[in-house]
Protein backbone atom coordinates (compact mmCIF):
# COMPACT_ATOMS: atom_id res chain seq x y z
CA UNK A 1 0.00 0.00 0.00
CA UNK A 2 1.30 3.79 -1.20
CA UNK A 3 2.41 5.42 2.06
CA UNK A 4 3.61 8.85 1.71
CA UNK A 5 5.22 9.51 4.60
CA UNK A 6 7.35 6.31 4.34
CA UNK A 7 8.74 6.88 1.26
CA UNK A 8 9.74 10.42 2.72
CA UNK A 9 10.96 9.70 5.63
CA UNK A 10 13.33 7.20 3.10
CA UNK A 11 13.96 9.37 0.72
CA UNK A 12 15.26 12.50 3.45
CA UNK A 13 18.22 9.36 4.40
CA UNK A 14 18.54 8.80 0.84
CA UNK A 15 19.65 12.70 0.67
CA UNK A 16 22.08 12.22 3.73
CA UNK A 17 23.51 9.61 2.34
CA UNK A 18 24.50 11.36 -0.99
CA UNK A 19 24.84 14.79 1.03
CA UNK A 20 28.50 15.29 -0.72
CA UNK A 21 26.70 15.75 -4.17
CA UNK A 22 23.65 17.24 -3.10
CA UNK A 23 25.20 20.10 -0.55
CA UNK A 24 27.66 21.08 -3.32
CA UNK A 25 24.44 21.42 -5.81
CA UNK A 26 22.60 23.80 -3.16
CA UNK A 27 26.10 26.28 -3.82
CA UNK A 28 25.67 26.33 -7.64
CA UNK A 29 21.61 27.14 -7.41
CA UNK A 30 18.21 26.84 -7.05
CA UNK A 31 17.32 22.78 -6.84
CA UNK A 32 13.62 22.26 -6.17
CA UNK A 33 13.50 20.35 -9.70
CA UNK A 34 16.07 18.45 -8.94
CA UNK A 35 14.62 17.17 -5.59
CA UNK A 36 11.72 16.71 -7.55
CA UNK A 37 13.06 14.45 -10.30
CA UNK A 38 15.47 12.71 -7.60
CA UNK A 39 12.28 12.03 -5.58
CA UNK A 40 9.95 10.55 -8.17
CA UNK A 41 13.22 8.43 -9.07
CA UNK A 42 13.62 7.48 -5.49
CA UNK A 43 9.90 6.46 -5.57
CA UNK A 44 9.80 4.26 -8.46
CA UNK A 45 13.02 2.45 -7.53
CA UNK A 46 12.19 1.97 -3.92
CA UNK A 47 9.02 0.57 -5.00
CA UNK A 48 10.33 -1.88 -7.08
CA UNK A 49 8.34 -0.37 -10.38
CA UNK A 50 5.02 -0.21 -8.59
CA UNK A 51 4.62 3.32 -8.93
CA UNK A 52 6.32 5.62 -10.82
CA UNK A 53 5.62 9.45 -11.10
CA UNK A 54 4.41 12.61 -13.68
CA UNK A 55 5.73 15.96 -13.19
CA UNK A 56 4.03 19.79 -14.16
CA UNK A 57 0.79 17.62 -14.53
CA UNK A 58 -2.02 19.53 -15.22
CA UNK A 59 -3.92 22.18 -17.99
CA UNK A 60 -4.70 25.74 -18.16
CA UNK A 61 -6.56 24.79 -20.54
CA UNK A 62 -9.12 22.23 -18.41
CA UNK A 63 -8.58 25.06 -15.50
CA UNK A 64 -6.37 22.47 -13.54
CA UNK A 65 -3.32 23.16 -11.34
CA UNK A 66 -0.40 22.02 -12.68
CA UNK A 67 1.04 19.95 -9.94
CA UNK A 68 4.80 18.54 -9.65
CA UNK A 69 4.16 15.62 -8.55
CA UNK A 70 1.66 13.37 -9.32
CA UNK A 71 2.42 9.86 -7.98
CA UNK A 72 0.75 6.67 -10.62
CA UNK A 73 0.26 3.34 -10.51
CA UNK A 74 -1.54 0.85 -12.68
CA UNK A 75 -2.78 -2.82 -12.86
CA UNK A 76 -2.41 -2.51 -16.85
CA UNK A 77 -0.74 0.12 -18.64
CA UNK A 78 -3.90 1.31 -20.06
CA UNK A 79 -5.68 1.78 -16.27
CA UNK A 80 -3.40 4.21 -14.97
CA UNK A 81 -4.59 6.18 -11.66
CA UNK A 82 -3.22 9.34 -9.38
CA UNK A 83 -2.64 7.69 -6.01
CA UNK A 84 -0.88 10.79 -4.62
CA UNK A 85 -0.17 14.70 -5.68
CA UNK A 86 2.35 16.78 -4.25
CA UNK A 87 3.52 20.16 -4.72
CA UNK A 88 7.62 21.05 -3.74
CA UNK A 89 8.88 24.67 -2.80
CA UNK A 90 12.45 24.82 -1.88
CA UNK A 91 13.44 27.97 0.10
CA UNK A 92 17.34 29.34 0.73
CA UNK A 93 18.77 32.08 2.63
CA UNK A 94 21.69 32.62 0.25
CA UNK A 95 21.63 33.22 -3.53
CA UNK A 96 24.07 30.26 -4.29
CA UNK A 97 27.90 30.70 -2.65
CA UNK A 98 27.59 34.35 -2.04
CA UNK A 99 25.97 36.02 1.11
CA UNK A 100 23.60 37.43 -1.14
CA UNK A 101 19.94 37.41 0.51
CA UNK A 102 17.53 35.28 -0.42
CA UNK A 103 15.37 35.24 2.58
CA UNK A 104 13.15 38.23 1.35
CA UNK A 105 11.72 35.56 -1.32
CA UNK A 106 10.25 33.68 1.78
CA UNK A 107 6.84 35.28 1.53
CA UNK A 108 6.52 35.22 -1.90
CA UNK A 109 7.25 32.03 -2.47
CA UNK A 110 4.87 30.64 0.45
CA UNK A 111 2.15 32.88 -0.84
CA UNK A 112 2.55 30.59 -4.14
CA UNK A 113 2.83 27.73 -2.25
CA UNK A 114 -0.27 28.11 -0.83
CA UNK A 115 -2.32 28.59 -3.62
CA UNK A 116 -1.27 25.43 -4.87
CA UNK A 117 -2.59 23.38 -1.99
CA UNK A 118 -5.56 22.21 -2.02
CA UNK A 119 -8.74 19.56 -2.00
CA UNK A 120 -9.08 17.20 -4.41
CA UNK A 121 -12.47 16.57 -5.72
CA UNK A 122 -12.15 15.76 -9.48
CA UNK A 123 -12.16 12.36 -10.71
CA UNK A 124 -9.09 12.83 -13.91
CA UNK A 125 -6.59 15.13 -13.35
CA UNK A 126 -4.50 15.65 -16.48
CA UNK A 127 -4.96 12.69 -18.63
CA UNK A 128 -5.48 10.17 -15.74
CA UNK A 129 -8.23 9.55 -13.56
CA UNK A 130 -7.76 10.41 -9.37
CA UNK A 131 -7.90 7.13 -6.63
CA UNK A 132 -10.87 8.24 -4.68
CA UNK A 133 -8.21 7.97 -1.70
CA UNK A 134 -6.85 11.39 -2.88
CA UNK A 135 -8.43 14.17 -0.59
CA UNK A 136 -5.83 16.91 -1.15
CA UNK A 137 -2.46 18.16 -2.99
CA UNK A 138 0.30 17.82 -0.66
CA UNK A 139 3.24 19.98 0.17
CA UNK A 140 6.67 19.62 0.40
CA UNK A 141 8.99 22.25 1.89
CA UNK A 142 12.73 21.85 1.50
CA UNK A 143 15.04 24.49 2.76
CA UNK A 144 18.79 25.60 2.21
CA UNK A 145 21.03 27.32 4.39
CA UNK A 146 24.55 27.98 3.86
CA UNK A 147 27.00 29.98 5.98
CA UNK A 148 30.90 30.92 6.27
CA UNK A 149 30.64 30.16 9.85
CA UNK A 150 29.73 26.43 11.49
CA UNK A 151 26.88 26.19 14.07
CA UNK A 152 25.68 29.81 12.90
CA UNK A 153 23.19 31.52 15.30
CA UNK A 154 21.22 32.71 11.91
CA UNK A 155 20.32 29.07 11.32
CA UNK A 156 17.47 28.70 13.80
CA UNK A 157 16.18 32.52 13.41
CA UNK A 158 15.77 31.50 10.09
CA UNK A 159 13.78 28.33 9.99
CA UNK A 160 11.36 29.42 12.50
CA UNK A 161 11.02 32.26 10.02
CA UNK A 162 9.73 30.18 7.55
CA UNK A 163 7.63 28.42 9.80
CA UNK A 164 5.57 31.26 10.92
CA UNK A 165 5.22 32.70 7.93
CA UNK A 166 3.82 28.83 6.44
CA UNK A 167 1.37 29.11 9.49
CA UNK A 168 0.25 33.08 8.32
CA UNK A 169 -0.25 32.16 4.65
CA UNK A 170 -1.50 28.91 5.06
CA UNK A 171 -4.05 29.94 7.72
CA UNK A 172 -7.45 29.71 5.95
CA UNK A 173 -5.81 26.58 4.24
CA UNK A 174 -6.56 22.48 4.31
CA UNK A 175 -2.84 21.98 6.28
CA UNK A 176 -2.00 22.99 9.86
CA UNK A 177 0.89 21.19 10.59
CA UNK A 178 4.50 22.37 9.34
CA UNK A 179 7.75 21.17 10.73
CA UNK A 180 10.90 20.98 9.33
CA UNK A 181 13.40 17.44 9.68
CA UNK A 182 16.96 17.43 9.38
CA UNK A 183 18.80 16.04 6.39
CA UNK A 184 21.84 17.11 7.20
CA UNK A 185 23.23 19.55 8.99
CA UNK A 186 26.35 21.73 8.37
CA UNK A 187 28.08 20.11 5.72
CA UNK A 188 31.27 21.67 4.77
CA UNK A 189 31.68 22.13 1.21
CA UNK A 190 35.22 23.19 0.02
CA UNK A 191 35.04 25.80 -3.33
CA UNK A 192 38.21 27.63 -4.04
CA UNK A 193 39.59 27.19 -0.81
CA UNK A 194 36.64 28.59 1.18
CA UNK A 195 35.11 26.52 3.60
CA UNK A 196 31.56 26.41 3.65
CA UNK A 197 28.54 25.36 5.79
CA UNK A 198 25.40 23.22 4.30
CA UNK A 199 22.14 22.60 5.73
CA UNK A 200 19.24 21.30 4.56
CA UNK A 201 15.86 20.27 6.29
CA UNK A 202 12.53 18.95 5.00
CA UNK A 203 9.08 18.77 5.66
CA UNK A 204 5.70 17.11 4.47
CA UNK A 205 3.11 19.34 5.82
CA UNK A 206 -0.49 18.43 6.67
Amino acid sequence: MYNLNSYFNSFLRYLNDNRKKISYLQLIGKIEDLLVKEFCYFIYTESKGKYAAVVNLGSSKKKEKVIDICIITRENFNDIEIVEMIEVKYFRNWHRFLPLDAKDNIRTLMKSFNKQIYSVEKEKHGWFKVNSNVKKVNAIAFASFLSYEENDNNKEVYYTRILNVAKEEFANNIISRFNFKEVYDDTDVILFNKKIYVTLRAGLWE
